[in-house]
């Protein structure tokens, strides 16, 4: 293995991720870093590119949301900027079927192409609004929708639920703080045809200091109306609450 692929081994070891660390699944954590360093030089795509913190931060805290997705389903991404965490998803969870969306084509295409040079034949990228497409065909589509993205959780719920098919989950990955924003969406998630939030919380161990992280899931028990989602306009100026 190259230096690469014994850091991040050594990164999803300490934290617990040992079984996604198979010879091939290393050598694509590896390329996925390359190509990332590549596209980084041309536009930006993460301010994170040191090989420890990548691994810690892009590949362990993707692959942290891993155990919470039934085996052989569908995702959607929402938000997935470069790839994360679809992109180490799909290498460590072949049986499930991927789509990544976000706004940005360079980010898409960067997720599309990069996925080709991985030999990952089970995502699919697109580039479209979260709150557009959520009244399209991708409308409660998916048994599983993540995101990674630093919205508080009223907006990303809004985001990402009407994806979500009847007793689906919607799995939120944020910080040390997410519980407060969990603990209030009694008053509002069920509107959106969720269940109230469990919070797991966790410390992603890295190499300078340990990160507080924690894992939003919320379960479809109805249809979502179809006013949502908003408008982004509409779900920035007046969120849920």
């Amino acid at each position: 293995m190259d230096s690469i692929s014994n850091i991040i081994a050594e990164v999803l070891e300490i934290n617990g991720l040992g079984a996604f660390a198979g010879c091939k699944q290393l050598e694509q954590y590896s390329r996925l870093y390359s190509e990332v360093r590549s596209a980084n030089e041309k536009f930006n795509l993460t301010a994170i590119t040191d090989p420890t913190e990548f691994a810690v931060r892009h590949i362990a805290d993707s692959l942290s949301a891993a155990e919470f997705i039934p085996p052989h389903s569908t995702l959607l991404d929402v938000g997935c900027g470069a790839g994360f965490p679809s992109l180490p998803l799909s290498i460590a969870r072949p049986d499930i079927n991927i789509t990544s969306l976000d706004s940005t084509a360079k980010k898409t295409a960067f997720v599309s192409r990069t996925a080709s040079i991985l030999s990952i034949d089970r995502l699919t990228a697109i580039c479209d609004r979260a709150e557009n497409a959520a009244h399209g065909p991708l409308r409660e589509s998916f048994q599983v929708v993540i995101s990674r993205a630093v919205a508080r959780f009223n907006i990303l719920a809004e985001l990402c639920i009407p994806f979500v098919c009847q007793n689906g989950v919607f799995i939120a990955m944020k910080g040390e703080r997410s519980a407060e924003e969990a603990s209030s969406a009694s008053d509002w998630i069920g509107s959106l045809g969720g269940s109230l939030p469990e919070a797991n919380g966790f410390i992603l161990k890295g190499e300078a200091s340990d990160l507080s992280r924690c894992i939003l899931v919320s379960r479809k028990v109805r249809k979502s109306p179809e006013d949502y989602p908003r408008d982004f306009s509409k779900i920035r100026r007046r969120p849920l609450s």
